[in-house]
């Protein structure tokens, strides 16, 4: 069974349940014993797409990332355990997004922590793993700015279709930059943060849904105006022919 963060936090006994920072302590020092903190990303970032990275995390219009707190953290698990009883996928994934309004970009978060607790080769699928994720998720967002978070973001996560990292993501899709990207590209490949999301080549109509729900938050952070949210959304994918080393759909 998959030890996530919500399998480790829900259906906890009454005496645990009842004193959750006790418990989150435990967590933290247990998988601090087991991974080291990661060091965040220096490279650069272009402010469109950092912008659209946020935007996809949920991140609003919160100026920094902030630290998780336990009412927060329980708060956000109790939302998205509720969105496991929808049966259509899609609705479950905008569901947890929704969720996120307890704790901005939580999601963003998990992955990376899952991705570093991977890079050092701990079996993610144990309690063992599970506390190392959390630990890691815990420490960084104590202390990386927003900035560390996007950077470390945009170099370290999935973008599906086995690219990682943002630039190997703009060149799959657009044969492009991160730098020449504009805000509806840079949209859909943030939409995809996580490897979330479906195959853009394959399910193109879910692909520009996901896209627009990033320009509609750009839209509400002020990153982009009235006008830029209207071209975008309306706008074609624009991608490039599939690579001939992607799996072909329905396969």
């Amino acid at each position: 069974m998959r030890v996530t963060l919500r399998s480790l936090l829900i259906g906890l006994p009454i005496a645990v349940a009842a004193v959750p920072i006790a418990y989150v302590t435990f967590l933290y020092g247990f998988g601090r014993a087991v991974v080291s903190q990661p060091e965040p990303s220096t490279t650069p970032v272009p402010q469109l797409f950092a912008h659209a990275l946020w935007a996809a995390a949920g991140g609003g219009r919160e100026p920094e990332l902030r630290p998780l707190n336990p009412i927060g953290l329980f708060r956000y698990v109790r939302c998205t355990e509720s969105s496991q009883r929808l049966e259509n996928g899609q609705s479950r994934n905008e569901r947890d997004f929704d969720c996120q309004r307890h704790l901005p970009a939580m999601r963003l978060r998990e992955h990376l922590a899952n991705q570093h607790v991977g890079d050092n080769n701990i079996q993610r699928n144990s309690f063992r793993g599970g506390a190392a994720a959390f630990s890691t998720m815990l420490g960084f967002s104590g202390t990386w700015t927003k900035d560390e978070f996007l950077r470390t973001a945009a170099e370290r996560a999935q973008f599906g279709n086995g690219w990682r990292g943002a630039a190997m993501a703009a060149r799959g899709l657009f044969d492009r930059s991160l730098e020449d990207l504009t805000a509806p590209q840079a949209a859909l490949i943030a939409a995809r943060a996580g490897a979330a999301g479906s195959d853009p080549w394959c399910e193109p109509d879910l692909a520009a849904r996901a896209r627009n729900r990033v320009l509609s938050g750009m839209l509400a952070n002020g990153a982009i105006s009235e006008a830029q949210y209207e071209e975008g959304s309306s706008s074609a994918l624009g991608l490039k022919a599939r690579p001939a080393d992607q799996r072909p759909c329905g396969r």
